[in-house]
C-alpha cells in the first residue's frame, strides 16, 4: 500500500516537472521569434516598436541585412525602404543641410573606415548599390538613445524615393 502511493507521489511530481520543462520551453520559443526575427522578416514595424516612431505606412523592403547580433538584440541592422506617398509628416523634422559628420558616422557603419580597425571590424559591408548616393540631395536625421549607445541613422535621398536606416545598437 506504501508502495502504491510512493509510486503516484512520483508519477505526479515527474508529470508536474514535465509539464513546467514544456512550458518554459515554448516560452523561449516565443522570446526568440520576438526579438530575433529573420533578415526577411523585419519592416519598419522593429523600427518603430524599437524607436518610439511612426513610419510611413506605405514602404516597401528593398534591401535588409545585419552584422553579427548579441543576446540582447545589439549590433547593427541596416535597412532600405522605397517610400510612396505619405511621407511629408514623417520628414518634417529631418535636417536639410547636408553633413560631412553624419556621412562619415553612416559610412564607418556600412562599409568601414582605413581610419580605424574598430570601424572596419563593425562595418556591415552593405553593397554600394544599397548605400546613400552622398552626391544626391538628401534629409536626413539621427536619434540617440542611452547617451550615444544606440543610434537610428535614416537618410533620404528624394531623387529616388528610398529611405536608408541604420541602427547601431551597444
Amino acid at each position: 500500500m506504501v508502495k502504491g502511493k510512493t509510486k503516484r507521489k512520483l508519477v505526479i511530481i515527474l508529470s508536474v516537472f514535465l509539464l513546467a520543462l514544456l512550458v518554459i520551453l515554448i516560452i523561449i520559443y516565443h522570446i526568440n521569434r520576438l526579438y530575433f526575427l529573420p533578415v526577411e522578416q523585419q519592416s519598419a514595424v522593429y523600427y518603430e516598436e524599437g524607436w518610439n516612431m511612426k513610419f510611413p505606412t506605405d514602404m516597401e523592403v528593398v534591401y535588409t541585412t545585419h552584422g553579427e547580433l548579441g543576446f540582447q538584440g545589439d549590433g547593427i541592422r541596416y535597412c532600405v525602404f522605397r517610400c510612396n506617398d505619405g511621407t511629408d509628416d514623417f520628414f518634417k523634422d529631418f535636417n536639410k543641410d547636408k553633413s560631412n559628420g553624419f556621412e562619415e558616422e553612416f559610412r564607418s557603419l556600412t562599409i568601414g573606415t582605413d581610419g580605424s580597425e574598430n570601424d572596419t571590424a563593425l562595418a556591415i559591408n552593405v553593397p554600394d548599390k544599397y548605400l546613400p548616393d552622398w552626391t544626391d540631395n538628401y534629409i536626413w536625421k539621427k536619434k540617440e538613445y542611452h547617451g550615444q549607445f544606440d543610434s537610428l541613422y535614416m537618410v533620404f535621398n528624394q531623387k529616388t524615393s528610398q529611405l536608408f536606416v541604420l541602427e547601431n545598437s551597444i
